[in-house]
């Protein structure tokens, strides 16, 4: 039990899941009490908050009807509300133990009206009235109304939608309206309705609606009219049933307008019931007459249009997408007539979600959208567990890696799906694309049949351009269905330049069509309607009344309901009540001067507020057209609490509508119960006209004010969720902000803003952030704040490109290139110029930008290429790229520095700019791309790379084992770096131009189509298309049945068309018809005319735009197909035009197709050709075949038999006949092997040619039905057909009952097999041992030469018969096992099995289902086949299984014939399988043994005694670092001298194997091929001979090299823990200083890091700066921290030494080598060894010396001139330079390995202009260096401060040189200034005079004003610095601040922002 302080808890009475009531006492005077409280240990703030509130509702209102409160009291984390105890029951209770008699009933239900009555009248509205929330006392007769919870305390509110699955038992009670999903104001009548629930219930003992759906019960609340209580009970007397239903009306104007009308009616039941003890029907509600003045919120005049929108929903439930717009003057009731609808779609079970455009967001993009959204997914974060799972998985199964696309846009989304991954960076483009998708994916999702989606967006006239383009979007996806958008625009607002106005007919344009509902003004009758209904008349008496009102609103709804409430605010309308009527004074309004302006109308309105209310509303109109307590409180400096009563007059006056379930979340104490709480304006006129009551730069400052505390109070992500809000109230107020760093700190804002809008595809929104940031930088920006004004620009130049501003991009570029103050700093407008080149279609433009930026950084490109040149070039980067292996390749480090990013992204742009017009400049982009790579490390555009330099390997070099092992290498590289932004250009370039030179294409199908999705995710939609053509197009080369083909084409053109490819839509259509072509009844075939596509309009288009890509590809189809239909004459001329455009396929599978038609075109026109035209046919097809040859080298599977078939055919012109036979069979069975079913099929028409030539026509016969069957088989009927027209002499009939049979046989009989094909056929079956091989040829060969359609093989296993294999010929191959027995298939009968293998004959049934002893069989009866033949089949009279074979077409179908030549197989397939059998079982035992050998961990190998192998396994290779065993073995002449390191262990080991025979654990150390050391443990053993001799020795090896190098490196530790000690030994506690270096910059730091990296090591460093910033000081730092410490530092300076004397100073000399060489003498090289060598200037090193110097350091040694003894130096290199020596290795003037030498370490010094928080650092240390320190006066702060802004040229050294001068000279002057300018003053310029007004003043008061005046002059001139000024005076801040009070000196200054 609980304890609460001051009670005692007798009991706990009732608990459910929000709340436990306890029962107990006031301890003080032993009152009772209930107590409430949350039923959870840890309630959340809003269970806490409801309690707060009703506390807060009820302690005032002193009603006898209601159960008072005593207190709220804090109990731990929780709270209690103590309420007074009746000592009664809940009426639910109580109607539950009995049934209620009328007298009961009405002795409740009066008191309680009653009590409801005196509630509205204080603006309180219940909410929450149900049986469990009324008390009844029996005793007392008292009846109490209790939990308020919910209730509100003001006279209306807006609703939110309430989903079922948050609400307790109280949603059986609630109004239509109180579920959100009406178009109705919550108001006091809402009680009413759920008061008639209650009554219901009471009364029947049931509530009006069952439901076991929660959405079914709101329909049920909104649509559905319960039965009346006396049609259910006929005791209810029907006056009371009718009292129940008026208050149950759907409409809140239907139900009783007042509590006093409703008792009056039950007053008089009470009466009539106690004087006649019945209760008659009577006209209810006759009294029933509201005393409050309230305007009627139905529709009038609206029912067409409700009509046309209700019709739209409707077609939109059966599956449809539509769009209207309904537009009208503000005011004219627009929204009100589309949620009208809103009940008709929750009847429908419609989702309905709206959102509404605001005039002071406008430039928040999606801000509608946004919202909309929000507001769904906060009722699916209500819904059960299970149903938000299900929307979990199905949001993440459509959202896939994007979901944060969504959550950046919609935030609450990640409540559902979870946290999501950063999504992959992309090109601008690419992630437009991503984003569009990606969100229309997301909308698909809530599109359902069952709940269609309705978006309604109001107030369009105020949209953004990005949802204006996602509109456009949504509505022209054909794939979106249940689908219905709805907007609303003020048409006087939108004309026809309007974006809206210009979408809308762009989207007509596109076929959309849009619904347009026009919403006209009011007439007088309906205006008439509305006041009589208002004001409870009838319509005659208000006629006049509503002629006037039309008169000054001109109908207007909004304008006539301000109207009205006007009248009454004037008093000229009242209540009369005695007669209980609304009446008015004609002339009295008539004379009123009431202004026909609505928005003067409100603002007379508002002026009728107090001051302090209009305040707040001020301040509410600049948030928005809604606002909530919180913000407004914050803004106003007040608390939630006043700040709602505040506004609790304009609420009460109807200006401002509080949103229902905008109760707080949060309860800091009670003074903040309100902070939850949402508003909104009536209208938007209300809130215009609230903001017009504010003066203009009075608007700046409210802004300015909003803005700056909305900044302060939001912080992390709470300021990126808020930053457009910020901006919107800030950028409007930025004339006001004074102070530079105010606006910069607004620029960055604006940055920010512009990012977050990319991100989400708003690139207008992004566009006018930018231009605001950029219209407040500084003038000076690029020199004071170059690198924030870099970033603005470049990020403006993007969005510019983005939005389509390309005029603005190039004034932005230019402005980046004039001030940018490096080329490296230039590239990103580079990369976005050639973008938006790209964008418009200007490729030589962009192509040309691309060049200039990379020229400018060194690269050169040549004009002009020929082939060999592109070879050359390609050669020559392979021979550096080659050097590494795949492994070196795939482990680079990753590219980090980001201007070598944008330059190969810059590369890949103009890359695809070159692939299509200058291929040659393709291929040296992309080998500049490599090579960046290969120089700088891989990055996410890495594997794209690889694999188009793999296809220039393979296509242009002719190398395909390089460009396959590339390409191999780009696919794994895009797995490791999960470079998904690449992923579909990556596979594209592999899988079209690489892998068909090594694999069947086949593997290309399932790639293509990953890359097409994951192009489609990631936005990349052009590479997305050319996947989805590539796809399509392999499969029809595959030999795909074209059946299949058409299809998946048909769905990829229409796919491929709404991602807006049309050049790829067009070569798809161009393939689509030469398949329909191959499929239909075409007259001519070759002729691409038909549905699709036709080559008389299409040609022309393709020649005038000159689309080299759709030429090729209709001259190559032309050429195939004038080929297959032997118009040889054409396909030559078609050949020639598709070489012409060849090289836009270069590498392409196209290529090698082209010239095996090419070939096969120009030897078919031989005989018709000269011999001329002969020649240079045969010549081109030798050039063909040469280049086939090598192609069918590497991949056998796709291009043997091309080249194969090409032979024939040249061999057949030759008139080589016996070689064309060869080679037509060989192309023919090779075509077969690796199933290109077309090319085989032609193959056999070619050979029946030749032997029809021959006049052999029986054998052209047979390869003629072949190739017949072969045609059918792919589905080329019109071939099939082009057979029979040609070759109709040789009867080759090919009818048979439908299209299916076409495959099976001809007409008319068969074409008997003849002894070379027996014999073949024979051949093949006895070949082949491997079971399933066997049976999967013999079933093949069966299937196709008796003539059956399906046939199983039944093998018998220990008495049962079991299925082994089936096949049918529409199945592409033989289905093997598991073992099936005969009983249980379902495609044999298992009888006529049974009978074939009981009695060893054959069984043939001409007709099954007609005709045999089967008839009756189950099978036939079911499944009627018609020719059956089953066979035994047996080996030496023994029975090993059988037979069985259908043909379901036709009658009689296995002839005697057939059955032959079945005997003759069967016979020899019963050999076979008894081999099979054998060879299986010898085959288990030798793979039992051979997989332990081959996948064994461990090397296990044989050797005889002499040292040679005999055998090994693959791990043994791969440890001795071999390939394969067989290179193992083939390379190992002498394993002791190849691989011992120790020959002598060999020895050791066999002494030990003869002493003990099994050696175990021996470990040794081996080489490997390549000379690497590794080791090894071994276990051995000797085996022996028949004779016991030692014969060999087998053995296992492990690798334990990680194990022996674990061991070496403990040892090694201790060393590594010392280099660490002096990595660390610098005084690291103080980074302002390292040694003599000075400086605190992040840059400055850097370089100390990289100082005790290099110290650590002894490799050799580079330092590079500007001349003075300290090069030698880092290079003397690393050596005095280093282990050369204490040895010599020998600095030498490369540009000072005479170049003839440059080899003695570096290497020495010996006496006499030369004139003057009188002694020896050491060299630079003498004096550093063991020491540090520091060679300045490295820059100026003569080549000469470096190549010596480079060998002296390699370990070369070097001599001294004259000398003959090489020395060989111990010394550590350190160099420095100003010089970019890449640039001097371009240039020839530095070796390239030397420069890879010394450029070990960089460390690189930032100029002194670059870090100018150091300059104070280092005049503070020069000053105190200086021996005159103390006679110098301290610099003033005019002097710092001009010393901070000089750019210091000379850096470090030019400022101490300036201090020198200033210690000595007692002046200060720049070397780089004017004279004008040096003029500085050491010490400031002070006025020191007297006042002239003083006289004589005292000492002291004459220090002190000296004193006052001195300080404020400095404050003055350093800008009221104090920290600056305090420096100058020498004393501390605090003092100043002392000083300052004292002398009462201040000054006002803005907040920063």
């Amino acid at each position: 039990m609980i304890s609460v302080p001051g009670y005692k808890i007798i009991e706990k009475i009732h608990q459910d899941t929000k709340n436990n009531l306890y029962r107990g006492r006031r301890e003080t005077d032993e009152t009772p009490v209930l107590i409430r409280m949350p039923s959870l240990e840890y309630p959340s703030s809003g269970d806490l908050g409801r309690l707060s509130h009703e506390f807060e509702i009820t302690k005032d209102l002193n009603l006898r009807g209601i159960q008072r409160p005593y207190a709220l009291q804090k109990i731990g984390g929780t709270l209690a509300i103590i309420l007074e105890d009746v000592g009664g029951e809940s009426l639910k209770s109580f109607a539950a133990s009995r049934r209620l008699s009328l007298r009961e009933f009405l002795d409740i239900a009066i008191p309680l009206v009653e009590t409801l009555g005196e509630l509205h009248h204080k603006n309180v509205i219940h909410k929450n009235i149900n049986p469990a929330n009324i008390i009844i006392n029996r005793k007392t007769a008292e009846v109490k109304l209790t939990d308020f919870s919910i209730a509100s305390v003001l006279p209306q509110e807006d609703p939110r939608i309430i989903s079922p699955a948050v609400t307790d038992e109280g949603f059986a009670y609630i109004s239509p309206e109180q579920t959100g999903r009406m178009n109705r104001i919550l108001d006091y009548r809402t009680d009413f309705y759920s008061l008639g629930v209650t009554f219901y219930e009471v009364l029947t003992g049931r509530l009006p609606f069952q439901a076991t759906d929660a959405l079914e019960l709101v329909h049920s609340h909104m649509a559905k009219r319960s039965v009346p209580a006396h049609e259910g009970d006929p005791a209810i007397p029907t006056a009371i049933s009718e009292i129940v239903s008026k208050l149950m009306a759907k409409t809140a104007e239907e139900r009783y307008l007042s509590a006093s009308g409703l008792k009056a009616d039950l007053e008089r039941c009470l009466r009539m019931l106690e004087e006649t003890g019945k209760i008659e029907e009577f006209e209810i509600g006759h009294r029933d007459i509201s005393e409050k003045f309230r305007i009627v919120q139905g529709l009038y005049g609206r029912e067409r249009e409700i009509e046309v929108l209700l019709g739209l929903f409707d077609q939109v439930s059966h599956g449809k997408t539509d769009i209207a717009m309904v537009s009208g003057y503000a005011g004219i009731g627009k929204t009100s007539l589309v949620k009208e609808i809103y009940k008709h779609i929750t009847t429908k079970k419609g989702r309905f979600i709206s959102g509404k455009f605001d005039q002071l967001h406008w430039n928040v993009p999606y801000s509608a959208l946004i919202h909309a959204f929000q507001e769904l997914v906060r009722e699916l974060l209500t819904e059960r567990r299970e149903d938000l799972e299900h929307w979990k998985e199905e949001l993440l199964t459509v959202l896939g890696p994007n979901g944060q696309i969504i959550i950046d846009v919609i935030s609450n989304v990640e409540l559902i799906i979870g946290s999501q991954p950063p999504v992959v960076d992309l090109g601008p483009v690419e992630s437009q694309n991503r984003f569009n998708l990606v969100f229309r994916n997301f909308i698909r999702v809530f599109c359902e049949k069952e709940h269609p989606l309705v978006i309604f967006l109001d107030d369009l006239q105020w949209v953004d351009l990005a949802t204006l383009r996602l509109i456009d979007l949504l509505m022209t996806d054909e794939d979106m269905q249940y689908f219905f958008l709805i907007g609303a625009y003020r048409d006087n607002e939108v004309d026809s330049s309007h974006p809206l106005a210009i979408s809308l007919e762009s989207l007509k344009e596109n076929g959309v069509s849009i619904a347009q509902v026009e919403v006209e003004p009011l007439g007088d009758q309906h205006v008439t309607h509305l006041i009589a209904d208002t004001l409870s008349r009838d319509q005659e008496s208000v006629m006049t009344l509503a002629n006037l009102v039309v008169q000054k609103t001109n109908g207007n709804p909004f304008f006539v309901n301000q109207f009205l409430t006007t009248l009454y605010e004037e008093d000229l309308l009242i209540f009369e009540a005695e007669e209980r009527e609304w009446q008015w004074e004609m002339p009295q309004i008539q004379a009123l001067d009431i202004t026909g302006n609505v928005v003067e109308l409100l603002i007379k309105r508002l002026e009728r507020l107090s001051s302090e209310t209009r305040h707040l509303l001020r301040f509410a109109a600049c948030i928005g057209n809604k606002f909530d307590l919180k913000t407004l409180s914050l803004i106003t400096d007040k608390t939630p609490a006043d700040t709602f009563h505040g506004l609790l007059p304009a609420s009460q006056e109807g200006i401002i509508i509080p949103i229902s379930g905008s109760e707080t979340k949060d309860l800091p104490d009670h003074d903040d119960i309100e902070g939850g709480k949402s508003f909104k304006f009536l209208h938007d006129r209300v809130q215009q006209a609230t903001y017009a009551l504010i003066e203009e730069q009075e608007k700046k400052k409210v802004h300015l004010k909003i803005g700056r505390l909305l900044l302060e109070n939001a912080e992390g992500e709470a300021r990126e969720e808020s930053l457009f809000d910020i901006l919107n109230h800030l950028n409007p107020a930025r004339d006001l902000m004074t102070l530079q760093a105010d606006r910069d700190a607004l620029v960055e804002l604006n940055l920010n803003a512009g990012r977050k809008a990319k991100v989400s595809a708003a690139y207008e929104m992004a566009f006018e952030y930018l231009k605001m940031g950029l219209g407040l930088l500084d003038p000076h920006s690029w020199r004071d704040q170059y690198e924030l004004a870099l970033e603005l620009h470049n990020e403006a130049t993007e969005i510019a490109c983005l939005s389509g501003h390309f005029e603005q991009m190039e004034h932005l570029v230019e402005t980046v290139i004039q001030n940018a103050s490096t080329v490296q700093d230039k590239v990103a407008v580079y990369q976005f110029r050639v973008l938006g080149y790209w964008a418009q279609n200007k490729l030589s433009e962009a192509l040309g930008a691309a060049l200039e930026i990379l020229q400018m950084l060194g690269m050169k490109f040549t004009k002009e290429l020929t082939l060999a040149d592109m070879r050359r070039s390609v050669n020559q980067t392979q021979s550096v790229v080659g050097r590494k292996t795949a492994e070196e390749l795939l482990n680079l480090p990753q590219m980090r520095d980001p201007v070598n990013l944008a330059i190969l992204r810059i590369i890949k742009d103009a890359a695809f700019c070159a692939y299509s017009t200058r291929y040659e400049l393709f291929v040296q982009l992309l080998l500049a791309g490599i090579n960046l790579i290969q120089r700088n490390g891989n990055t996410s555009l890495a594997p794209f790379f690889y694999c188009f330099y793999g296809s220039v390997l393979c296509g242009v070099a002719d190398d395909i084992e390089s460009g396959y092992k590339y390409g191999q290498l780009g696919l794994d590289l895009l797995q490791r770096l999960n470079a998904r932004e690449i992923m579909c250009r990556t596979l594209f370039a592999f899988n079209v131009y690489i892998r068909h030179f090594k694999e069947h294409v086949k593997e290309t199908f399932k790639p293509l189509a990953d890359g097409y999705q994951a192009g489609l995710e990631t936005g990349d939609l052009s590479y997305a298309a050319y996947c989805a053509l590539s796809y399509c197009v392999r499969m029809y080369m595959a030999s795909t049945n074209l059946v299949e083909v058409k299809k998946e084409m048909g769905i990829y053109v229409d796919a491929i068309r709404k991602i807006n490819q049309p050049l790829v839509v067009d070569v798809l259509q161009m393939f689509h018809q030469a398949i329909s072509n191959l499929l239909n009844d075409s007259e001519k075939p070759w002729m691409l005319i038909g549905e699709v596509y036709d080559e008389r309009t299409q040609l022309p288009f393709h020649q005038e735009a000159n689309n080299r890509f759709a030429l090729h590809y209709f001259y190559f189809n032309k050429l195939i197909h004038t080929c297959v239909f032997m118009q040889y004459d054409e396909a030559v001329e078609s050949a020639d035009m598709a070489e012409r455009y060849l090289d836009e396929v270069t590498g392409g599978l196209a290529v090698p197709v082209f010239h095996f038609y090419d070939s096969i075109a120009r030897l078919g026109a031989y005989d018709s050709t000269i011999e001329d035209e002969r020649k240079r046919n045969l010549k081109k097809v030798a050039s063909n075949q040469k280049k086939m040859k090598m192609w069918a080298h590497h991949a056998p599977m796709n291009h043997l038999h091309k080249y194969h078939l090409v032979e024939a055919e040249h061999c057949r012109v030759l008139g080589k006949e016996l070689e064309a036979h060869d080679h037509y069979d060989r192309a023919i069975q090779l075509a077969k092997e690796n199933e290109y079913i077309n090319e085989e099929a032609y193959a056999n028409e070619l050979a029946a040619r030749f032997w029809l030539a021959k006049k052999k026509d029986e054998i052209a016969k047979v390869y003629l039905g072949k190739a017949l069957h072969l045609y059918a088989l792919w589905g080329a009927t019109r071939k099939v057909r082009d057979l029979e027209e040609k070759y109709g002499l040789l009867k080759l009939e090919t009818q048979i009952e439908d299209s299916t049979a076409d495959r099976l046989l001809p007409k008319s009989g068969t074409l008997s097999l003849d002894l070379s094909t027996m014999m073949k056929t024979s051949q093949a079956i006895s070949s082949e041992i491997v079971l399933d091989r066997l049976l999967k040829t013999f079933m093949k060969i069966v299937i196709e030469n008796v003539g059956a359609q399906a046939g199983s093989l039944i093998l018998q296993s220990d008495g049962r018969l079991l299925v082994k294999a089936h096949c049918a010929v529409d199945q592409n191959e033989v289905l093997l096992g598991p073992f099936l027995p005969v009983a249980e298939a379902d495609y044999l009968s298992d009888a006529i099995v049974a009978y074939v293998a009981r009695t060893r004959k054959h069984l043939v049934l001409n007709d099954a289902a007609q005709e045999g002893m089967f008839m009756n069989d189950s099978y036939v009866k079911s499944r009627r086949p018609r020719s059956v033949l089953c066979a035994p089949i047996l080996h030496k009279s023994k029975l090993i299984g059988a037979l069985y074979l259908e043909n379901n077409l036709i009658s009689k179908a296995f002839t005697p014939e057939r059955l032959e030549v079945l005997n003759v197989l069967s016979s020899q397939i019963a050999i076979s399988l008894e081999n099979a059998r054998l060879f299986g079982d010898l085959k288990v035992a030798e793979e039992k043994y051979r997989s332990i050998f081959e996948n064994a961990v461990e090397g296990i190998y044989q050797t005889t005694l002499e040292g040679r192998f005999m055998s090994a396994n693959p791990a043994m290779a791969r440890i001795f670092g071999f390939e394969s065993p067989k290179e193992l073995l083939e390379q190992t002449n002498d394993i002791v001298h190849q691989f011992y390191v120790n020959p002598d262990r060999r020895q050791e080991l066999i002494a030990l194997m003869r002493e003990h025979e099994t050696v175990s654990g021996f470990e040794i150390e081996f080489y490997r091929k390549d000379g690497s050391r590794f080791w090894a443990s071994l276990y051995a053993r000797p085996v022996s001979d028949d004779s016991g001799n030692l014969a060999f020795i087998e053995g296992i090896v492990a690798d334990v090299t990680d194990k022996i190098r674990a061991m070496e490196a403990l040892h090694e530790q201790g060393e590594y823990l010392r280099k660490e000690n002096i990595r660390l030994r610098s005084n690291i506690k103080d980074r302002y200083r390292f040694g003599n270096l000075v400086g605190k910059s992040p840059a400055m730091q850097k370089v100390y890091e990289l100082i005790l990296r290099a110290a650590a090591t002894d490799v050799n460093a580079i330092i590079y700066g500007e001349s003075g910033t300290g090069k030698e000081l880092v290079a003397r730092a690393i050596h005095d921290l280093s282990d050369r410490k204490g040895k010599r530092f020998v600095s030498v300076n490369c540009g000072a030494i005479p170049q003839n004397l440059l080899e003695s100073e570096f290497f020495g000399y010996k006496k006499g080598a030369f004139t003057g060489a009188i002694r020896d003498k050491g060299g630079y090289l003498d004096l550093a060894d063991q020491g540090t060598l520091f060679l300045d200037e490295l820059g100026e090193m003569d080549l000469n010396i470096q190549a010596k110097l480079l060998r002296a350091i390699e370990g070369g040694g070097y001599m001294p001139v004259g000398g003959t003894e090489e020395r060989k130096p111990n010394i550590r290199i350190i160099a420095a330079t100003s010089r970019d020596l890449q640039d001097h290795v371009k240039k020839g003037l530095m070796r390239e390995d030397f420069y890879y030498r010394v450029h070990i370490i960089p460390i690189t010094l930032t100029p002194l202009r670059k870090r100018r928080e150091d300059i104070p650092l280092l005049i503070d240390h020069f000053l105190k260096i200086s021996k005159y320190e103390k006679d110098l006066l301290p610099l003033t702060g005019r002097v710092l401060e001009q010393m901070m802004d000089y750019d210091w040229p000379g850096n470090v050294r030019e400022l101490e040189n300036t201090l020198h001068r200033y210690a000595t000279l007692k002046k200060l002057d720049f070397l780089g200034m004017s004279s004008k300018e040096q003029a500085v003053s050491l010490t400031p310029s002070v006025d020191l005079s007297l006042d002239p007004k003083e006289t004589s003043p005292k000492l002291c008061d004459f220090v002190a004003g000296l004193e006052k005046k001195y300080i404020m002059q400095l404050l003055e001139q350093y800008q009221w610095n104090r920290s600056k000024v305090a420096s100058i005076l020498g004393i501390s801040r605090r003092y100043l601040f002392t000083k300052m009070r004292k002398f009462g000196v201040n000054q006002a200054h803005n907040e920063n922002i």
